[in-house]
């Protein structure tokens, strides 16, 4: 990677004896000083004009008969980690021509050269750069790990400007900053080399250098994922290697001048310096907008660009996807596969100190369907998700027309949510925003239906999208009625009551909450005294679904009020309480206990007394297994322990 490198010492001080390097043979040595290596100051000159200062340890090799030797001082050295590879302390170098200034260069830790045998220079050998110990500032601002990745370098001349593989084990992940890309989408990647075009990439670099994007390679099993669930790798289609004789020509007329222009600022004057660096800054920025609109983005762009004023990280990509992803219990159906994700993200930090960085976030996924169990259609126009520095999260979820569909067993509950409009998602009655996600949807209620003595009143309908910026998977919610608001069905003296609710996402079903209520009412009024007399029993069911085990919770109970109110002065009112409930893990009973409760108020004029009796009891279940104090006695133990007295 270096135009020039220039020896700085031209003396030694006095050498130790020569020793072979690889051999007895004295004409091949490493010159050392009181049993250490000798280090050489020799500095580098890149081709950006970066320049490197370094201390280094040489090999000396007399000319004569160098060729013959060659190839043993070359394996010799190749093999000498200690000799080859030297620290950097950082400083940034162009590890590669450069497309526009400063998209090769790095802050460089280690470097390590190689020998290699060319039989053509009178030497025998030429001097390589085989890898680098870098710092790359992309991956570092996304992942917020800065630990050096070493590098080879490769051959450039390919369509996509590949110049480097990674060998560092290294991942991009976006979960512990899901900000960047908005939580519903996490685009982490493996990564495998550096390109001039698309930055730090994943996947095959063979695919890289031909411009092709194959999502099962390039997200790999790096947790890559849609709404917590979804395998981008499943989700997004192959797009084929890009024609690039279009691209070449002009990128090649720009490149030349981009050069030329280097060379121009080299040998300027103060006074011209300025004028040509602003000529620099134009045609770079042609070639960025030369880039973006050939590829489209197709291909994801995680690239850091420095100029005089300013370093900016960015991340583009515009993701195509199949048709439709069966995905077992979850299907998903991109009605605009073109254009079905998008995520845009910038971080600029200003060389001045006393400018704040700005940072700022798009991402959308837009005109898709999930379908869940076979049993819920949830059908989105957009979810989009906008953060900067200097505004609170705007996240705007869009429903289609139709924003929820029941199918199967529960398409009859289709009649209610027809009276669910689309855009109380967008601009809901409920809206809830925290450092954990948003939670958007929409309740009503649904007037009273009365038929002579039949009377259905208190009826609501719910549904909700809650959709986590930690990367957990997307919820949906419906509810007909809530626990605290049942509704209430009555026909003369006979009544009951109940809820049903359930809670989805793309591994299936959460919650199941139910419960039903019956019984009768009387009243009665003689005028100066009035009373009601009403008994209710019912059942509660719950079922939280988990890996493993389920929980479930079932409750029945008997609830008995009474009233009595005489002139509007003296009220008495008892409410009489008692249920019965089993808390169950998978199949085992964990735990059974009854509760009972008694309330008795009486109220004489503005004076009012509550007393209320409580009183519960919990009953044996699987893991409260009777122990062995339990089951003997103290006098069964006693006599246990004589029979083997002496």
């Amino acid at each position: 990677p270096f135009s020039v490198i220039r020896f700085i010492t031209d003396i030694t001080p006095s050498l130790d004896k020569p020793v072979g390097y690889t051999s007895s043979d004295a004409n091949q040595f490493k010159p050392q000083v009181n049993g250490k290596d000798f280090l050489f100051q020799v500095k580098l000159i890149d081709t950006e004009g970066n320049e490197t200062n370094l201390s280094v340890p040489l090999v000396f090799v007399a000319t004569v008969g160098a060729q013959a030797a060659m190839a043993g001082v070359v394996n010799a050295y190749n093999n000498d980690k200690k000799i080859k590879t030297v620290t950097t302390g950082g400083h940034k170098m162009a590890i590669a021509p450069s497309l526009i200034p400063c998209d090769t260069t790095y802050e460089t830790q280690a470097l390590s050269f190689a020998a290699k045998s060319f039989q053509k220079e009178s030497q025998g050998f030429l001097p390589e750069v085989i890898s680098l110990d870098i710092t790359e500032p992309s991956y570092r601002r996304i992942s917020g790990n800065s630990t050096p990745l070493t590098v080879n370098l490769v051959d450039d001349n390919n369509n996509g400007h590949v110049f480097a593989e990674i060998i560092t084990a290294a991942e991009v992940k976006f979960n512990s900053s899901v900000e960047k890309t908005g939580g519903s989408v996490l685009p982490n990647f493996k990564m495998t080399g550096l390109s001039k075009l698309q930055g730090v990439f994943g996947g095959d670099r063979a695919d890289m250098e031909q411009m092709k994007f194959d999502p099962q390679k390039y997200f790999g099993n790096s947790g890559a994922l849609l709404f917590g669930v979804i395998k981008l790798g499943d989700l997004l289609r192959l797009m084929p290697p890009l024609n690039m004789d279009d691209y070449t020509g002009p990128l090649n007329t720009k490149v030349q001048q981009l050069n030329q222009l280097k060379i121009s600022l080299a040998g300027a004057t103060e006074a011209t310096a300025a004028q040509i660096k602003t000529q620099i800054e134009t045609v770079a920025q042609s070639i960025r907008d030369l880039n973006a609109g050939y590829k489209n983005f197709r291909i994801p762009m995680l690239k850091t660009f420095e100029d005089d004023s300013s370093i900016t990280t960015q991340y583009i990509w515009k993701g195509a996807a199949k048709p439709s992803l069966n995905a077992g219990i979850v299907t998903v159906t991109c009605n605009d596969a073109d254009n079905a994700i998008s995520v845009v993200t910038n971080y600029i930090q200003r060389k001045d100190s006393s400018s704040k960085a700005v940072f700022n976030t798009a991402s959308s996924i837009n005109d898709f369907n999930v379908t869940l169990a076979g049993l819920i259609q949830v059908n989105f126009a957009q979810v989009g998700f906008f953060v900067n520095n200097n505004a609170k999260v705007d996240v705007n979820i869009q429903m289609k027309p139709q924003p929820i569909k029941f199918l199967g067993v529960l398409s009859f509950i289709n009649d209610f949510e027809k009276l669910i409009p689309a855009q109380g998602f967008s601009d809901p009655p409920f809206l809830d925003v925290t450092t954990a996600g948003v939670k958007t949807g929409y309740s009503m209620s649904v007037p009273d239906l009365q038929l002579g003595a039949f009377t259905l009143s208190n009826i609501s309908i719910g549904a909700y999208v809650n959709l986590p910026f930690n990367g957990d998977s997307l919820t949906v919610g419906f509810n007909f009625c809530e626990r605290n608001q049942p509704f209430t069905l009555t026909i003369s003296a006979l009544g009951g009551g109940g809820f049903f609710g359930f809670e989805m996402d793309f591994n299936g079903i959460r919650q199941i909450e139910a419960a039903l209520e019956f019984g009768a009412a009387v009243a009665i009024n003689l005028g100066v005294a009035k009373g009601r007399v009403s008994i209710m029993g019912g059942i509660y069911f719950k079922m939280v679904f988990k890996e493993g085990n389920n929980d479930i919770q079932l409750t029945g109970y008997v609830r008995m009020n009474g009233c009595l109110s005489i002139i509007g002065l003296i009220r008495v009112s008892v409410e009489f309480y008692m249920a019965l409930t089993a808390l169950m893990t998978g199949d085992k009973c964990t735990s059974v206990y009854g509760e009972v409760t008694v309330k008795i108020k009486v109220s004489v004029a503005f004076f009012s007394k509550t007393v209320s009796i409580h009183t519960s009891r919990e009953f044996a279940g699987a893991g409260n297994d009777p122990n062995f104090q339990m089951m003997n006695t103290q006098q069964d133990w006693l006599t246990y322990c004589s029979t083997f007295a002496a």
